[in-house]
């Protein structure tokens, strides 16, 4: 992604990147991989179903956009949880082999 630009207190900082990979959702403004195109937002907490989908929807919503941990389920409308059994864990280590597969490696 070329010309990224961040604002932070009146100062811009623009760079290059090949990946972002956000395990807490901020709005990227495009359309992404999820059944709406859009975020879908978060269902109420289930810790139990909430672990296993922050895993399984976990991936590349676009071309070098990444979600994993809790914004994988924001993205995707699964349900909120407290990741305290290794789903963030696990969600990290799938998404690491997704962006080493994506990037040739």
């Amino acid at each position: 992604m070329k010309g990224y630009v961040w604002a932070q207190n009146d100062e811009q900082y623009q760079w290059t990147v090949s990946i972002i990979s956000d395990p807490w959702w901020h709005k990227a403004g495009v359309k992404v991989d999820s059944p709406t195109g859009g975020i879908l937002g978060e269902k109420p907490m289930w810790m139990e179903d909430g672990e296993r989908t922050t895993v399984e929807n976990t991936k590349r919503l676009y071309p070098g956009l990444y979600a994993s941990g809790m914004a994988a389920n924001n993205v995707q409308g699964g349900f909120r949880m407290g990741p305290i059994f290794g789903g963030m864990l696990k969600s990290g280590r799938k998404i690491a082999e997704i962006v080493r597969k994506d990037l040739g490696q």
